[in-house]
């Protein structure tokens, strides 16, 4: 698939891979009451806005933190989807609510 060949982010340094970590933590709690979390559609809208985000945003960090921040989140969203049992319900629902599996939400 022609998406998946060459580089998604040509470079990234320390201080990209700290702001995507912090990007990720922040843009998970904030979507999580509206996209869910740890389902193969919150996975997918994620994954839909890092291309976005690295297609359409100026480069520098920025760019770098959240194309790579969304892009991971979706992975992880994915992978847990695929992998937690939880069968057709985590296509739309019945994901984790976060990391910790605590339903915090924030307002």
């Amino acid at each position: 698939m022609a998406i998946f060949e060459g580089k998604a982010i040509p470079s990234l340094s320390y201080l990209d891979l700290v702001a995507a970590g912090v990007f990720k933590s922040v843009e998970e709690t904030v979507l999580t009451p509206y996209i869910g979390n740890g389902t193969l559609m919150s996975g997918a809208i994620k994954l839909g806005a890092g291309y976005v985000c690295k297609e359409m945003a100026p480069p520098g960090l920025v760019r770098n933190a959240t194309s790579a921040g969304f892009t991971i989140d979706g992975v992880e969203d994915i992978i847990y989807a695929l992998t937690s049992g939880a069968g057709f319900g985590s296509i739309f629902g019945s994901g984790n609510t976060n990391n910790t599996g605590s339903s915090m939400v924030v307002m």
